[in-house]
């Protein structure tokens, strides 16, 4: 049965735990994204376009996504006047496409880019494929 499954013990490199609408990736490191602070959450930013970590365990990173202050706290600088209604208005396999892309500095103020809803998958995969090309 772990044949089948792919499964051969060992713990995987990494578990994906939550996304969010600007393209952003929550992960549990299980070593894809270095020694250091295995099974700590760590989030792809798209404004950077890199993995940062955030110093939590999961079940900190769960308590403070549900925490109202932390979660606004967090999110700052990535949100822009009727944002709410705006996400309100996405599929659950849609994000914002944003140009000029958050990497930019073009992309401040927020308010004052483009949003266009685009399927989330493909948004998560341009912001892994600018991060490569912009690193090599």
């Amino acid at each position: 049965m772990t044949a089948v499954l792919g499964w051969d013990g060992a713990p995987p490199a990494g578990i994906v735990v939550g996304i969010d609408v600007l393209g952003g990736v929550f992960a549990i490191n299980g070593g894809a994204l270095g020694e250091t602070h295995k099974q700590r959450v760590f989030y792809f930013d798209p404004a950077a376009l890199s993995w940062e970590c955030l110093e939590l365990s999961h079940s900190q990173w769960v308590t403070s996504m549900l925490n109202h202050d932390a979660r606004e706290e967090f999110y700052a600088d990535l949100r822009w006047a009727g944002w709410r209604r705006e996400v309100a208005a996405l599929t659950p396999s849609q994000g914002f496409s944003i140009y000029p892309p958050l990497f930019t500095k073009e992309s401040k103020p927020l308010a004052a880019t483009s949003r266009v809803p685009v399927p989330l998958l493909e948004l998560i995969n341009l912001n892994f494929d600018m991060a490569r090309q912009l690193s090599a």
